[in-house]
């Protein structure tokens, strides 16, 4: 049987079309604002004192675990709860939207939401 060149044609563009539009999203996914992967995002202690004063005024409260290390590149277990970041963080550093942030151990974290990865410890 033969199969018309043109279908395929459109079919191979398709798909093709479809993983153009996924790389940007994972590229952005992968670059990191933890300083040392090219990051576009600089927090300062000025947006960490933001968010507990934030936190604190909300009433959010820090989930604990013994065993959980914060740091970068960690993931938050599933019983932490994100919240968004303040509007003038948001203002301040680009690309900040896609964040939140939570609260574990009593400290405050950047986080990325989709994967639950630590972008940035607030110290």
């Amino acid at each position: 049987m033969k199969i018309p060149v043109l279908g395929v044609t459109a079919v191979v563009a398709l798909l093709v079309g479809a993983n153009v539009g996924i790389t940007p999203a994972v590229a952005q996914h992968d670059d990191h604002e933890t300083g040392s992967h090219g990051s576009t995002n600089t927090y300062t202690p000025a947006h960490g004192h933001m968010l507990r004063e934030h936190g604190h005024s909300h009433g959010f409260a820090s989930t604990h675990h013994r065993d959980f290390k914060v740091q970068v590149g960690a993931i938050l277990p599933h019983s932490a709860r994100f919240h968004p970041l303040p509007d003038d963080l948001v203002r301040q550093v680009p690309g900040a939207r896609r964040h939140q942030y939570s609260i574990v151990n009593d400290r405050h974290v950047i986080v990325d939401p989709r994967t639950r990865r630590i972008v940035h410890v607030a110290e």
